[in-house]
């Protein structure tokens, strides 16, 4: 019986995947967890084990393509079985490998149900619910440019975006910019903006919408930590970790939020929400491929040595697309 793959639920609000690169081909065989192809998503770059051992009977998905979480990506099974596009009632689909979730798309949140959404409009993430719903969007009046013509976060964005431009009375989620008068000449050359780059535009511009920024500059004497770090460093290295200067700025910043709790909180309607457990970000640059902010989780249980080590960790895995949700 042949296997369907579909596209896991990578993490919380992800809701969709681009495919960049399948790592096996048509008529080419697999393992069972080997590595089938690489997706692209606004928060990791990751590849997507095979689900079963077989033979690649179909790819659905081409690279380049968005696809929703539990949308057929290929088909595996046995040399010469017939396939009909993966919609044969003969094709079986197991649980997704990566991270023990189910594939399946999830029930939209109560949000999604302020949100006009006639029964043709097919599958409608709890994200796009969630946006159409704060800004009373009738879906049915959104043309969606995801796979199969469904309606993506930023086909919402992008509506709600056009409405500000002839109403005054909905609330502005994005900065209107003027069109572009740039014209091309030769040898100019045009490089498509990566889902990740996307999302890291669309996240920077939001921020300034959300709360207040504000930016302090001081000295600090350095030279404690200096001499700390050298007598250290070798210590460390016999452990596997590498002691960076970057470990001694996660718990410094963990100090002064436990000195001040209501730093560590996030602004909403109804007031400041002060957090229980201190969760640092940091950023890793990719390269040409962007950035991303890995999480470190509970960091005001970690001494410095596990402190680096998790740095090292993330910064590693991150480098080598192996960060999982």
């Amino acid at each position: 019986m042949a296997t369907k793959v579909l596209v896991p639920r990578l993490g919380e609000g992800v809701d969709e995947v681009t495919v960049t690169k399948w790592l096996k081909q048509e008529g080419d065989s697999i393992n069972e967890l080997e590595p089938l192809l690489e997706v692209n998503t606004d928060k990791v770059d990751t590849e997507i084990p095979a689900p079963a051992t077989g033979t690649i009977l179909k790819i659905i998905a081409q690279e380049g393509i968005a696809a929703k979480v539990g949308e057929l990506l290929a088909i595996i099974g046995k040399p010469g079985e017939p396939v009909d596009n993966g919609r044969s009632p003969a094709v079986n689909t197991p649980e997704s490998k990566v991270e023990g979730q189910r594939s399946e798309p999830q029930p939209a949140t109560s949000n999604s149900s302020l949100v006009t959404r006639p029964s043709d409009l097919g599958f409608i993430s709890p994200v796009v619910a969630k946006i159409a719903a704060e800004h009373g969007v009738d879906l049915s009046q959104v043309n969606g440019t995801g796979l199969n013509g469904r309606i993506t976060k930023n086909d919402v964005l992008s509506y709600v975006g056009g409405e500000t431009k002839t109403t005054d009375h909905r609330p502005q989620t994005m900065v209107n910019r003027p069109p572009s008068n740039v014209t091309p000449v030769e040898g100019d050359q045009l490089i498509k903006h990566s889902t990740m780059r996307k999302s890291i535009a669309q996240h920077m511009v939001e921020s300034k919408h959300t709360s207040p920024h504000v930016l302090t500059v001081m000295e600090a004497d350095m030279s404690r930590v200096a001499k700390h770090r050298a007598a250290n460093k070798a210590a460390f290295e016999r452990d596997g970790v590498n002691l960076t200067f970057t470990a001694y700025f996660m718990m410094a910043i963990v100090a002064g939020l436990k000195a001040y709790p209501q730093t560590n909180s996030s602004w909403t309607d109804e007031g400041l929400l002060v957090h229980k457990n201190i969760n640092l970000g940091m950023a890793v640059s990719l390269g040409e491929d962007g950035l991303i902010v890995p999480v470190i989780k509970n960091a005001d249980d970690l001494s410095l040595l596990a402190m680096a080590r998790s740095i090292n960790d993330l910064a590693t895995r991150s480098r080598k697309k192996k960060l999982q949700p």
